[in-house]
């Protein structure tokens, strides 16, 4: 994380860790996985958090995104991890369905024709549990190509599709295109 204001980088979000938890999800994922704490919480795991717990009395942990897996790879993991969810696990991830800083303008208030289209695609195939097509996000089209640069923001969503239960209901909340660039769209299962 760079470029931003200094009060971020003084932020310390202090979270109660989950190491047995990381443990038990380590076994249900079938590719190899290692533990590693040495990084911390990232900016999209403790931004997020700090206001839903503030306190930071949540255990926590954090699945980091492999960047060079074919999507059907974090929709399958999402799969493997479900049954967490039967121990009250909250599956959460943080990210933004159109990411792309690059093409950010600081003084709009909306969202480019593009990011509002692929906002949309990714929200209709989930309103319609077409899970494989939000997957297979390029068959948005032309949108598909600026939504994001890198798959670590939208990669997120993909876990937790493949956690989702057949019988969940959806929510959405914060449905927005910002600054031309960014989607603030959010996904609730239950």
């Amino acid at each position: 994380m760079y470029g931003f204001p200094d009060e971020l980088y003084q932020v310390v979000y202090k979270a109660v860790g989950a190491p047995e938890l990381a443990q038990l999800t380590k076994t249900l994922i079938e590719k190899e996985v290692q533990i590693d704490n040495t990084w911390g919480c990232d900016h999209g795991t403790w931004s997020v958090l700090s206001k839903m717990y503030p306190e930071g009395d949540i255990p926590t942990f954090q699945l980091s995104i492999d960047a060079d897996a074919k999507p059907e790879s974090h929709f399958k993991i999402g799969q493997q991890i479900s049954s967490l969810r039967e121990k009250g696990v909250l599956i959460f991830g943080s990210g933004n369905i159109v990411h792309n800083l690059a093409r950010i303008n600081w003084n709009m208030k909306g969202g480019y024709p593009w990011a509002v289209d692929f906002d949309g695609y990714i929200r209709d195939k989930i309103l319609r549990n077409q899970f494989e097509d939000v997957v297979n996000y390029k068959m948005a089209g032309e949108s598909s190509k600026s939504a994001f640069n890198t798959p670590d923001h939208f990669c997120p969503l993909l876990y937790v599709l493949g956690a989702v239960k057949e019988d969940d209901q959806v929510s959405i909340f914060n449905e927005a295109c910002m600054l031309g660039a960014m989607s603030m769209t959010s996904y609730l299962f239950e």
